[in-house]
């Protein structure tokens, strides 16, 4: 204490170096509670513009959901499978363009109050906000890349064998109310009412082998596809059959029947399987077999998307810096036309790279990351 107090350059040596450390700490401190702020209105922006996002672009399985359930051949659990694989075909758009709008959304807010303003006045620059942002889209990206690498063409693959369940590989779809079915070959369907496999006023006419017209007439019916997939099979009820000769004979047969088995055979058109296209294959599948420029491409293809969230977070700051419209909707706006030319320049990396380069693929990274630091210098 004696050796302190007698030396007086060494007291206020020490108060100013604890005045200048409790000047840092107090800053430091400051740039955390508004790190902190930042990151919930951020999330908060997240989450508004994933929801609008989703519903935009699940609008048209919506649609297909709803086509399916009015024609009534698929179940509850179908349906729920073909609306979640849609979800997850859509995330690798869905996710970079939200954090795309959300960094729009949050910097055009802070401009627009002064909130910049007086973080530049209290000694903070706008770059040190970004740091926990750059983080949360870094892990995001992360995630993406094995995302996009095995789930996402698992869930491309599963939509396509729905649709095509849908429209050729489940016949009982062929099947509508007040329509006649002529994809069959030699065999003509028509149906007044469909509830399910239950079929109401049922006519179907064909020849045999020996040039026979058919045709019955049923009040009601139910049908299904036979164990093999290679026919239809109708249990008619209430109705009656009426064969006419070949032509050039007079003989008609006409009987009544309460029962009816017929069974219709398929075109091989209904029983193929589908094969996955390179979009539809793991990274797995993709690097089997001899090399190839297009699983070459979807693999870059599939990197790049994974690293949108990372330069969307900057380039979405980097304007939100020089906007001041406060309005939610036009920053969701502006975030697709910004995301729509990002996708316009991968295409136009795309049409480049099949010239033998698929570093080309990644053109709008580059051309929006040097965009990001031509608008953070002006700021």
């Amino acid at each position: 204490m004696a050796l302190f107090y007698n030396n007086p350059g060494a007291r206020e040596k020490n108060l100013f170096v604890t005045a200048g450390d409790v000047f840092k700490s107090g800053r430091r401190q400051d740039e955390m509670l508004k790190s902190k702020y930042i990151v919930k209105e951020f999330f908060v922006n997240l989450l508004f513009a994933l929801v609008l996002l989703f519903f935009l672009f699940s609008l048209e399985s919506l649609l297909r959901v709803i086509d399916l359930l009015i024609r009534g051949t698929f179940t509850g659990p179908v349906l729920l499978k073909f609306f979640m694989v849609t979800l997850g075909s859509i995330i690798p758009y869905v996710v970079p363009l939200a954090f795309l709008c959300a960094a729009i959304s949050l910097f055009t807010r802070l401009t627009a109050d002064r909130e910049i303003l007086v973080l530049l006045t209290g000694g903070i620059r706008p770059l040190r906000l970004l740091p926990w942002l750059l983080l949360t889209s870094g892990l995001v990206s992360f995630g993406l890349f094995f995302f996009n690498q095995y789930l996402l063409p698992r869930a491309r693959l599963g939509r396509r064998e729905i649709v095509h369940q849908a429209r050729s590989g489940n016949p009982l779809s062929l099947l509508r109310e007040r329509m006649s079915v002529a994809t069959i070959p030699g065999f003509s369907i028509y149906v007044g009412q469909v509830k399910g496999r239950r079929l109401e006023k049922v006519v179907i006419s064909f020849e045999d082998a020996s040039k026979q017209l058919h045709l019955l007439q049923a009040s009601s019916a139910t049908a299904s596809v036979g164990r093999t997939g290679s026919y239809l099979e109708f249990d008619l009820k209430d109705g009656w059959l009426l064969v006419t000769a070949p032509a050039g004979k007079r003989e008609i047969t006409r009987m009544e029947f309460v029962r009816y088995r017929l069974r219709v055979p398929l075109p091989e058109q209904y029983q193929q399987k589908i094969q996955p296209r390179p979009m539809e294959m793991t990274r797995t599948q993709l690097r089997q077999g001899e090399p190839d420029l297009e699983k070459a491409l979807e693999l870059t293809r599939r990197h790049v998307f994974a690293f949108a969230p990372l330069i969307f977070v900057l380039i979405g700051s980097g304007l939100g810096l020089h906007l001041r419209h406060r309005n939610r909707g036009f920053h969701i706006g502006l975030g697709a036309m910004v995301g729509l030319s990002f996708f316009e320049i991968m295409t136009l990396g795309e049409f480049l790279a099949h010239k033998g380069q698929t570093l080309w693929l990644w053109l709008p990274v580059f051309i929006f990351a040097a965009f990001s630091l031509l608008l953070w210098r002006q700021q």
